[in-house]
């Protein structure tokens, strides 16, 4: 078999990884050697509600109250018995006693005597109810960084109302001030929440209130019980109240063997420095560390030798200045270096990044300030090239002490010795309590040690080298070290030495599956000359960040459709026959007001839509065969004279005098108006002043960057784990990771128009991602700069000739800048540039090829032998390691036993003529009048009350002054009658407050009773299902038969049926299981019915299972028509013939898993068995 090189490429989301294949032989020849889409669970739940990790973190969290709550409580009942105070007769009596208002008797225990009984009921609810304890206090001023501290703000805020209005009331206690002011007037009832009411005043009480209440209650029933000695009472409030410190973290903290520790010694390791720690991020290394790392992405020319300098003193000079002031700016910093010469020229995304560079010392300057210490005796004690721990300089050690303890006594305890060791610094208690309440954390991705050496670096330039070779050197010496350490195969334990990959379950199964997918490519074509990735945006986002922007295209797509509607009607036309350029058109003509945004001139909205005439045309803002930029914000929709007539320029050069004053205007209005205004990016295209100069240069020459490579840290990531840790056949490793768009923008321009190069991804095809995984195949970094170079000839070959100065100009300055930095010639580079009639790409003919190896978007239509026939003929019977097949998704199969064995809020049952209902709550307010009769209670206040309110809504809703309201309003009587007549709270007519009523809803049979204990249960409903069984009854029939969650059990590592749990009647013989991603085929008379994945249980007493078909396959849908189906709900009937095959990583159909057949290697039918065989 022939040489051949291979290079792969992996198209990495969230559930999927696209991957490919190409080679080159040494006569050049090209080709696709193999492509396919590897489609796993991303661990998280459906509609992205939220990641299944957190869920069970939830539930976890959860049982770790209610458990700690029970340890509480008896811990408490054997000290009483322990002292004496009481006996088990006693404490059992009291602990099964009802009391229905616990709050009054507190109240009694601070003047009167209490029973022993009566105090231990106040003790128990003071373990259940503890109160509210701030984990870490926010200030009013700080900006929340996550959900949990948007509602630790919220929290407080509820506790410092109920502490003010506490301290005003004057009462003793915090029961005496709830019994007082939180009755209902007329009653003796209480009402008052800690949970979130509409119209309702969240009351959350401090534990400092309980704990006083507590005590004051023990030390006035000492009178009678004088057993209960200051001893006593200190013992029984640490029981009550003991708390472990978060640093700690859970279990015994002195036990080194316990499974979790705290989160200190979770803390990562430098990649520098293997040995030491990563350092805290809020510390003065910190800061001046990022500050560095974004002001060595800058460009310092000297201004009299154009030397592209940075001198010691310069540097120094702003490093300086940022110690003094605590930040700075490029503004600043150019200020700084005209002194010395020196010119500084960067994007603005270096200057964001500058910005978010102090997070410390700008916090620490204010609290300094505020209170009355001089910043400059702080940083007189500061050394930013010393890293050594106990030794870094005092700034450095405030951060590091506040990064490292966030319970507030801890932290107060740290600061405490901290001002005892820098007691003679003289600073004031005020400064000290500032800081206690002050939170900072996170971490850095490096050591204080390597933070100290980048600084130095920085500062001591004996060379004027760019602050870009100490990285690079640090970086080749890592690389060097690892070079002897690279394997063949991509280790999983190389993926748990990145703490925040390992500790991202989405991001960590994503890689991880890619692993896999890469081992069996190396094992089938052996290491690669080269891999290609690219990480989708997704992955990089936080959970949060994700909902948000699906949220934000959910928005978008039905913007789209309301936009597709109008054009429809205003074209008299099918939505159907709507283009994308009329919706882009449509968009511009809305952003822009109907006018031109050059002339100013009103627009023809119908003229507009006709992409045919040339009334109208849409412009590139900026040319662009300068930046590429093909997005809304580099467009604008302009007459048809005033696009010819500006051509290759911006628009501030083209218009002049009282027309360029106009549009100016402008442009000024809708950057301001509050509504849609226009993006910060299209504004700074509309406003620039010329195509030369600094800022048009930071403009023209930072959108290459940013498009050829990806930056972002979870592509440096995999990059750099693949790169450090895999041989590769070349003597360097090759690994590039390129931006999604520059792929999506390729693959429309090489890939078919009407299959995979369409504007609109058929995404319902998991062979999608191989499709985007061929491109980034052909995408190498000089394929990259080829294609942008050759789209710029294009442009300038259209507007001045292919004769003219500057089209040779361009391509010879192309050739020769290409030429220096990659290996092939300028003559070669002319040759490919000057008689290319497109982009080229790496496999020739790469839209053909690809529509014969994927097939059709919208479902493959050729059998097995018609694939092979085609591709035989295309190859002309080349040899292919692996031979050309029909490509099937490879689905991650989910075989192992975790995951919710039901729903997780527990149901309520009742049984009526021995049939079991559930029942459900609804909140009143949302009642329907038909809904009456499945009310079920026997409160005929209620019945009563729902009754008139039913009557006097309907009359509201029925009257004339609400018909034009009627239409938009949903009929909801109860709460129009509420609103009409004020009401907050839905009474019965007896004064009872009601929120939620319980209705009688529809025959339940599937459910699982949870014992609890001897005398406890609760029902859950909706069991979920592990699998499904494949078996023949004693008629020789196939028959399926649903195996719940609840029905196994795990005995020795092996899962089995749990005793009570009866197989099926008749059955005879196991054929298969189906877990969830398992392919299988389904015949009857010797005719195949269906093919697919298996996904899930529809409805078991049916045979009725969910199934994935990919790629799709025509059939008839619910309405009768022929169609493409993904996915499909099938029966597996009686006569059906059930085959289970293997799908390898690659995307081969393997063999058949007979399961059924006798000594089958490696398998039990352990489901089979009983829980005591």
């Amino acid at each position: 078999m022939e040489k051949r090189q291979y290079r792969f490429a992996f198209d990495i989301g969230i559930g999927s990884c696209g991957w490919a294949v190409v080679s080159e032989n040494e006569t050049g020849n090209r080709r696709i050697e193999d492509a396919g889409s590897r489609i796993f669970d991303s661990g998280e739940m459906k509609e992205g509600k939220d990641r299944k990790s957190q869920k069970r973190r939830g539930f976890r969290g959860v049982r770790r109250v209610l458990r700690r709550r029970s340890h509480r409580k008896y811990r408490l009942k054997n000290y009483l018995r322990y002292v004496h105070f009481m006996t088990d007769m006693e404490i059992r009596c009291a602990s099964e006693a009802s009391m229905n208002q616990i709050l009054p008797v507190k109240v009694r225990g601070i003047d009167e005597k209490l029973t022993k009984a009566e105090l231990l009921q106040v003790l128990i609810h003071a373990c259940n109810h503890r109160g509210y304890k701030d984990f870490y206090e926010v200030t009013e001023t700080d900006e929340a960084e996550s959900q949990e501290e948007e509602d630790e703000k919220i929290n407080q805020a509820a506790a410092d109302r109920l502490d003010r209005s506490f301290e005003e009331s004057h009462c003793r206690t915090i029961s005496e001030y709830i019994c007082r002011y939180c009755t209902i007037p007329g009653t003796d009832r209480i009402d008052y929440r800690n949970r979130f009411y509409k119209n309702e005043n969240r009351m959350i009480i401090r534990r400092k209130h309980v704990e006083n209440e507590v005590c004051t209650i023990l030390k006035k029933q000492r009178e009678w019980y004088p057993e209960l000695t200051d001893q006593k009472i200190e013992k029984i409030m640490e029981v009550i109240f003991s708390q472990r410190d978060f640093e700690d973290g859970p279990g015994d903290a002195s036990d080194k063997y316990r499974r979790y520790t705290g989160f200190l010694e979770s803390l990562g390791y430098c990649r520098f420095y293997p040995e030491e720690r990563r350092g805290f991020r809020n510390t003065a290394l910190g800061d001046v560390y990022a500050a560095i790392n974004a002001l060595s992405q800058y460009r310092y020319v000297h201004t009299d030798t154009g030397e592209a300098k940075l001198s010691q003193e310069a540097a120094a000079k702003m490093v300086s200045y940022i110690m003094k002031q605590g930040s700075l700016t490029r503004t600043q910093a150019a200020k700084l270096l005209k002194p010395f010469g020196i010119a500084i020229y960067g994007s603005k995304d270096v200057d964001k990044t500058l910005a978010k560079s102090f997070r410390f010392l700008k916090e620490m300057k204010k609290i300094a300030e505020k209170c009355q210490v001089s910043w400059e005796s702080l940083l007189s004690e500061t050394d930013l090239t010393e890293y050594e721990e106990g030794k870094t300089s005092l700034l450095n050690q405030l951060g590091t002490v506040c990064s490292m303890y966030q319970t507030p006594h801890k932290k107060e305890e740290q600061l405490k010795k901290l001002h005892a060791k820098w007691e003679h610094a003289h600073l004031p208690p005020a400064f000290w309590n500032a800081l206690k309440r002050h939170r900072f954390s996170g971490t850095s991705r490096v050591s204080y040690h390597h933070m100290a050496d980048a600084i130095e670096a920085f500062l001591k330039r004996d060379k004027g080298d760019i602050y870009g070779n100490f990285q690079w050197n640090k970086q080749k010496q890592l690389d060097k070290k690892q070079e002897s350490q690279r394997e063949r195969l991509l280790s999983a334990k190389v993926l748990m030495q990145d703490e925040d990959v390992k500790d991202n379950p989405v991001v960590l199964r994503s890689i991880n599956e890619t692993r896999k997918v890469l081992n069996c490519l190396i094992r089938l074509y052996g290491s690669p000359a080269e891999i290609h990735v690219e990480v989708a945006d997704d992955v990089a986002r936080s959970y949060l960040e994700r909902k948000r922007i699906q949220k934000m295209q959910r928005d978008h797509e039905k913007t789209r459709d309301a936009i597709k509607k109008k054009i429809a009607e205003i074209l008299h036309c099918e939505e159907s026959e709507v283009k994308g350029s009329q919706i882009e058109r449509y968009k511009l003509y809305m952003e822009q007001e109907g006018k031109c945004l050059y002339s100013g001139r009103a627009l023809n909205l119908e003229m507009v839509l006709d992409t045919k005439s040339h009334a109208y045309e849409v412009d590139h803002i900026i040319p662009y065969s300068l930046i590429l930029d093909n997005t809304l914000a580099n467009k604008a929709l302009v007459c048809g004279n005033e696009n010819q007539a500006k051509g290759q320029q911006t628009p501030l050069m083209y218009l002049k005098g009282e027309k360029k004053e106009a549009f100016i205007e402008r442009v000024k209005a809708e950057k301001k108006r509050t509504s849609h205004p226009i993006s910060n990016k299209k504004y700074d295209y509309l406003m620039l002043a010329t195509l030369y100069g600094k800022e048009a240069k930071e403009i023209l020459t930072g959108w290459k960057s940013r498009n050829i490579n990806d930056t972002r840290y979870i592509t440096k990531y995999v990059v750099g784990l693949i790169k450090n840790h895999l041989q590769f056949a070349g003597e360097k490793a090759r690994v590039f990771g390129i931006r999604g768009h520059i792929t999506s923008r390729f693959r429309k321009e090489w890939l078919g128009k009407n299959t995979w190069g369409s504007d609109e991804k058929c995404r319902a095809n998991y062979l999608n991602h191989a499709a985007d995984a061929i491109v980034l195949a052909n995408l190498s970094k000089m394929d990259v700069e080829i294609a942008m170079d050759y789209e710029k000839l294009r442009q300038i070959r259209r507007h001045y000739g292919e004769m003219s100065i500057q089209y040779d100009h361009f391509l010879n300055h192309a050739a020769q800048r290409i030429a220096a930095f990659y290996p092939i010639t300028e003559e070669a580079i002319r040759k490919q540039l000057a008689e290319s009639k497109r982009t080229p790409s790496y496999v020739p003919n790469l839209g053909r090829e690809v529509d014969l190896r994927l097939g059709n978007p919208e479902g493959e239509t050729r059998s097995e032998e018609e694939y092979r026939a085609e591709t035989e003929m295309y190859y002309e019977g080349a040899a292919f390691v692996v031979k050309p097949h029909l490509p099937y998704v490879s689905m991650k199969v989910e075989r192992k036993f975790r995951g919710e064995i039901a729903d997780s809020n527990p149901i309520r049952l009742v049984e009526e003529n021995g049939i079991q209902y559930k029942i459900s709550r609804s909140k009143v307010e949302e009642l329907k009048r038909e809904q009456l009769s499945k009310l079920y209670t026997s409160d005929g206040y209620l019945i009563e009350a729902l009754e008139k309110a039913f009557t006097e809504g309907e009359k509201y809703l029925n009257n004339e002054d609400d018909k034009e309201n009627k239409k938009d309003s949903p009929k909801k009587p109860i709460k129009k009658y509420m609103e009409k007549e004020h009401i907050d709270v839905f009474r019965t007519t007896n004064g009872q407050p009601v929120r939620k009523v319980s209705l009688k809803g529809t025959p339940v049979s599937n459910y699982y009773k949870k014992s609890i204990n001897e005398t406890n249960y609760s029902i859950l409903g909706v069991p979920k299902y592990y699998c499904v069984e494949v078996y023949k009854d004693t008629k020789g029939k196939t028959r399926i038969w649903g195996i719940r969650y609840v029905d196994v059990i795990s005995c020795e590592g092996k899962i089995c049926l749990k005793d009570d749990i009866k197989l099926p009647k008749k059955y005879a013989k196991h054929l298969i299981y189906l877990f969830s991603g398992e392919y299988f085929e389904v015949t009857e008379d010797g005719k195949e019915t269906y093919v697919g994945f298996y996904q899930s249980v529809k409805a078991a007493t049916q045979s009725k299972i969910n199934i994935t078909i990919n790629p799709g396959k025509k059939g008839k849908g619910n309405d009768g028509k022929e169609k493409i189906q993904w996915t499909k709900v099938i029966p597996i009937t009686q006569k059906a013939t059930v085959k289970k095959y293997v799908i390898t990583l690659n995307g081969q159909k393997a063999g058949e898993v007979k399961e059924g057949e006798a000594g089958y290697p490696c398998f039990a039918h352990c489901l089979s068995r009983k829980e005591n065989d």
